[in-house]
């Protein structure tokens, strides 16, 4: 079906194209809160619109460049974040892996069951050539196995993104020009999955699926125990839409792919073949359709296309990605501080003076802070976050919480706040290590500093971070404030008298390079398609009705080599003309009242 209507078509996309849920009888049509989350994403990402339209004018233009010869294979790396609060929802590695092996299958058409194509439609199959891998490298370049894990209150989440969020019991996404995020969970109201198209906002860019219909092996759920739940909503984050246009059994929607045939809606459970509803066969069998997974089996040529174009266009960044390499250690990366070995540390409960509580926590003297002094600061490299390591987590209500804080060192002692960040004890793991990533990094000044968390003490309310007693004098490296305000270590008369180090590592990353230090108050910009052959666009939304935005474009010796300056209304899409410039990497500054962003940008005749 090719386009009809594109503006029509662009609202019916604007939101969880992807979303698919189960009613109690398994033909029945779906339930999703449509409408109102397509008006939510218009009125808090007023971009989005103008987004779309310029990615839908790309593939046009690159259906017009007929790129029929452009079969350069695209990969895409590929981080899983597994957000779980029982052990049936931490599904296993091999589950995980046997999901990758399917995307792989099905978008190469490498498929087993390819064959079950009828003849009909085999002439329109094919090999999209897009591939993905489990990432290798992290944002920061250290290795990986592309697995998160976090522990979680939460019961069951919903399409508001809940579970891409670390503040909210989630997990936040990583860079989306790097990976395709994919997080697992437990989908409430019978939801499979659903997945954002391109264009949608950084934060929340990624494919959902409930953890009961991810992969073929493992704790899966029949009819969706094949992994083409994945199919079917990565084929929307890149770009695709339903096969039937999503126009309520009218024949006049449209999925803006011509070869795909015109259907009037949705097919469930394993329709026999042929099913005529607007004049010709339907390709119900389609990965974009709602049928059962063993009943699915391909995309054709031009949905291959489509997707090839939003590769070529507002996800061209992935092709620069290097999450799939091999990691680089110490070269650039971040470094982890902790002062003991993790398995030192199981002391929590009473130590010296005969004194009862716990050292590293809330105890009876409703001490206010505790904190671990790191030294010998590895150089060149800032304060970015810490991980702690608590055994002892409870709360009286959901809105108790800790201060996680960074001090500056004075006499040996914390001084100054340095950077803080506030989590919830509900999102704290008794298991595992609590990650905490402050807002901005921070640069250290001296080689000392303290990593720590402050409590407000509230009945119920219960932290305690485990410990390692050190019998040897003279190494102790914590430290705690009494709720007057004063500081004192571990080791001294006034504290508990005792030699310990708490259960807390320090991460120090690389600065973030040029291209990626922004400075923004609630505005957006981006660039894309990266890299391009001449034409790049600059999208935007501003606060404010106007800007005059000035771009500046420099080689990486420094030398400001173009400079424009363009009014730009609330929200809108500008074009970059770097055709007459050389092949190369630059940086591209755009600059309004209160927005600095600089990008690198890559140039390819």
């Amino acid at each position: 079906m090719f386009i009809r209507n594109l503006r029509r078509s662009l609202t019916l996309s604007l939101v969880l194209l992807g979303a698919w849920a189960l009613n109690a009888q398994e033909n029945s049509h779906r339930t999703c809160g449509f409408e109102a989350a397509k008006q939510h994403l218009i009125e808090n990402y007023p971009e989005y619109l103008a987004i779309r339209e310029q990615i839908e004018k790309d593939y046009q233009q690159y259906l017009l460049n007929d790129n029929k010869n452009d079969r350069n294979i695209f990969t895409i790396p590929v981080v899983v974040h597994v957000v779980y609060r029982t052990t049936q929802e931490n599904i296993s590695d091999a589950q995980i892996l046997s999901q990758i092996d399917v995307l792989n299958e099905d978008f190469r058409r490498l498929n087993s069951d390819a064959a079950n194509l009828p003849a009909s439609f085999q002439n329109l199959a094919g090999d999209a050539q897009i591939e993905f891998c489990l990432a290798t490298r992290d944002p920061q370049g250290n290795p990986t196995n592309g697995i998160t894990r976090t522990l979680t209150t939460v019961t069951s989440w919903g399409l508001n993104d809940a579970m891409k969020n670390d503040n909210s019991g989630g997990k936040s996404p990583w860079p989306r020009n790097s990976y395709l995020n994919i997080w697992v969970c437990n989908l409430g109201s019978g939801l499979l999955g659903y997945a954002y198209p391109p264009g949608a906002p950084a934060s929340v860019d990624g494919v959902v699926i409930g953890f009961r219909y991810f992969g073929r092996t493992g704790t899966l759920s029949a009819p969706y125990n094949r992994g083409r739940t994945a199919t079917h909503e990565v084929g929307h984050w890149l770009n695709l839409e339903h096969i039937w246009g999503d126009d309520n059994g009218s024949c006049n929607g449209s999925d803006q792919v011509a070869d795909t045939p015109n259907q009037a809606d949705a097919y469930y459970g394993c329709p026999s073949h042929p099913q005529i509803s607007c004049g010709s066969e339907d390709m119900f069998m389609n990965y974009m359709d709602y049928v059962n997974d063993a009943c699915m089996n391909t995309f054709t040529q031009g949905q291959n296309t489509r997707m090839r174009a939003v590769m070529s266009g507002f996800r061209a960044n992935l092709q620069n990605s290097q999450g799939c390499q091999a990691s680089t250690p110490g070269g650039g990366g971040c470094d982890t501080l902790m002062n003991r070995a993790l398995s030192a540390y199981t002391f929590l409960y009473g130590a010296g003076q005969g004194a009862t509580g716990y050292l590293a926590g809330h105890n009876s003297y409703r001490d206010r802070s505790k904190a671990e002094i790191f030294n010998s600061l590895p150089s060149g490299k800032q304060l970015t976050g810490a991980r702690l390591r608590f055994g002892v987590a409870k709360f009286a209500s959901a809105n108790s919480k800790i201060t996680v804080k960074a001090w500056a060192a004075s006499n040996n002692l914390p001084n100054n706040v340095l950077a803080q960040k506030d989590v919830f004890i509900n999102q704290i793991s008794t298991t595992d290590f609590t990650n905490v990533n402050f807002d901005s990094p921070v640069t250290v000044s001296g080689n000392t500093v303290f990593i720590g968390f402050e409590m407000t003490y509230a009945s119920g309310d219960t932290v305690a971070l485990i410990t390692s007693e050190i019998t040897t004098t003279g190494n102790n490296t914590a430290f705690e404030q009494f709720d007057n305000g004063q500081w004192f270590a571990f080791s001294n008369s006034s504290s508990w008298g005792v030699n310990a180090s708490l259960g807390i590592q320090a991460i120090f990353c690389a600065p973030l390079s040029v291209e990626e230090q922004i400075i923004v108050n609630h505005d957006f910009i981006d660039i894309y398609p990266n890299p391009s052959k001449g034409i790049f666009n600059i999208a935007y939304a501003f606060e404010q009705k106007s800007e005059l935005l000035q771009i500046r474009v420099y080689n990486l010796s420094g030398k400001l080599v173009q400079s424009t300056q363009n009014k730009a209304d609330m929200n809108g899409v500008m074009q970059l003309d770097m055709s007459n410039h050389s092949n190369g990497i630059y940086i591209v500054e755009v600059a309004g009242k209160k927005t600095v962003n600089r990008k690198k940008i890559i140039l390819q005749h």
